[in-house]
């Protein structure tokens, strides 16, 4: 567990060097170590975002750039938000290993 946090500061692009893929990267300052066992099993380690969309809330978890990854359900995918509250419509589309399937714009 102590060479992650060493690992996640040094990673710096958000595709980790694989093509046409995108990963969850949480807060530089994000420590593995400091989150209790507890919170683990709660699914609730890494830090938390929402974004607001025509009224809809989209929860989850917060990367370093500041965007929400909202898991689509019923379309068993991620939902990347951009930070930005203007931009309602713009969000990446991110499978469950990284790949991209549709990027911006909605």
């Amino acid at each position: 567990m102590e060479e992650w946090k060493s690992i996640l500061e040094r990673l710096e692009e958000r595709n980790c060097g694989v093509p046409d893929h995108r990963f969850y990267l949480p807060e530089i300052v994000w420590d593995p170590q400091q989150i209790p066992q507890d919170v683990w099993r709660r699914h609730a380690a890494f830090p938390s975002g929402t974004k607001s969309i025509k009224g809809r809330k989209l929860n989850g978890p917060l990367d370093r750039v500041g965007q929400v990854w909202a898991y689509d359900l019923e379309e068993n995918h991620w939902d990347v938000q951009d930070p930005d509250e203007k931009k309602l419509a713009s969000y990446d589309v991110v499978s469950h290993d990284g790949r991209y399937i549709r990027r911006g714009g909605g």
